[in-house]
C-alpha cells in the first residue's frame, strides 16, 4: 500500500504512474475526501481522508508534499 497526502503536480503524477504499476495506491488531500475522489477514480486508486491515506501502511510507502 501506498499513501499519498497532496495531488497538485508532483505527488499527482507519481500517484499516476504508481496506480499504472499495479501498486495499491490511496490518496487524500487536505481539502478532504469528496475533492479528491475524481481523481483517485480516474488513476485507479482510492480516496480516502489524509488519515485513512496512511493506515495500515506497516513499514510501506507514505508521500507527503509540504
Amino acid at each position: 500500500m501506498i499513501g499519498i497526502i497532496e495531488t497538485g503536480n508532483i505527488c499527482g503524477t507519481l500517484a499516476r504512474k504508481l496506480s499504472v504499476a499495479g501498486h495499491d495506491v490511496r490518496v487524500a488531500n487536505s481539502s478532504g475526501i469528496e475533492r479528491v475522489r475524481v481523481f483517485a477514480r480516474e488513476i485507479g486508486a482510492e480516496a480516502k481522508d489524509v488519515h485513512g491515506a496512511v493506515a495500515d501502511a506497516h513499514g510501506e510507502v507514505i508521500v507527503l508534499r509540504f
